[in-house]
């Protein structure tokens, strides 16, 4: 919005929102986002609670059965401080997470002194209760209570969940705790506020760049044929600029990269695509590259990069 109206002129961080002019205020609105059960020795009920209490309008083909399967899951998964825990108890996020044909039911297990996350996911479609003769009807697809899955649910090589998201920072909050490696950034883009997980991994990516402990520098590996490849080495991204000249092989034009990568942003996240953040006026300090990265993108894009006093 900032540049839609300056057109990119009087930019100042202060401005432009790249530090949160609300990082220490507090982030509880009283809004109550989980719903909870306590077990009480009874891993079956309670996930025949979470599923049959769940929002959905089409019926389960045999809650029963999901449950007691669901349950042998959890027991081969979960923590012994947890599966016998006096106080064990479920919650799961009031929202449902859709994608697709699937619905992901998001929370955690708690007991004992310890948590784990907790996923259901839960798929629709023919085949799924037909044997009853109605329409095609829900069914438990597996149980997921570890962290470095549940990350990949929320991967940005996936399409953007569809879910309602009363307060987005304590909805944040709230998955941060079952994915605490998981930046911010790509938490707003996976549930859908991908403009406001752009600001904040530009703020992560200031927070790095001041550390001053690297610098940027040429993407290891084969180099591109169409784009010119950089990192930060410890920063979990790789940045890209469109050359000005492709490489033979290649019969493409600047605008039909940007369009690809548009599609890949907004439709077809599939295969090996990953999520995208377009940038563009992006100012950078020299001394933040290595010599060899800086030469080289100056050599490959001199429309796109220049140097200024």
């Amino acid at each position: 919005l900032f540049c839609s109206v300056f057109q990119h002129r009087h930019i100042r961080n202060d401005w432009m929102f790249v530090y949160s002019s609300r990082e220490d205020a507090a982030h509880r609105s009283g809004i109550e986002l989980c719903r909870r059960h306590y077990v009480n020795g009874d891993w079956a009920g309670a996930l025949a609670w979470a599923l049959s209490e769940a929002p959905f309008e089409s019926p389960f083909a045999d809650v029963e059965r999901d449950s007691q399967l669901g349950a042998g899951l959890l027991e081969a998964q979960l923590p012994v401080a947890i599966w016998q825990a006096d106080d064990a108890q479920v919650e799961l996020l009031n929202s449902v997470f859709y994608r697709n044909k699937g619905a992901y039911l998001v929370g955690r297990i708690l007991g004992g002194g310890e948590q784990v996350p907790l996923v259901l996911p839960v798929l629709h479609g023919e085949g799924y209760g037909e044997q009853q003769g109605g329409d095609p009807c829900l069914h438990l697809d597996t149980v997921l209570t570890e962290t470095d899955e549940v990350s990949i649910i929320f991967s940005f090589t996936r399409a953007y969940f569809q879910v309602e998201v009363p307060v987005p920072g304590e909805f944040v909050g709230y998955l941060k705790q079952l994915m605490p490696h998981k930046p911010e950034g790509e938490l707003y883009a996976a549930i859908g506020f991908f403009k406001h997980g752009k600001t904040e991994f530009f703020r992560a990516l200031n927070q790095q760049v001041a550390k001053r402990e690297e610098r940027f520098m040429i993407a290891p590996g084969v180099r591109g044929m169409v784009m010119a490849v950089f990192v930060l080495p410890s920063f979990r991204t790789v940045f890209k600029i469109i050359k000005d000249k492709f490489d033979p092989a290649k019969e493409v034009t600047h605008a039909i990269v940007r369009e690809k990568y548009r599609l890949v942003k907004r439709h077809d996240r599939v295969g090996r695509m990953a999520d995208t953040q377009e940038f563009s006026n992006f100012i950078v300090r020299q001394d933040h590259f290595e010599p060899e990265c800086l030469a080289h993108l100056l050599e490959v894009a001199p429309s796109t990069v220049s140097l200024k006093e």
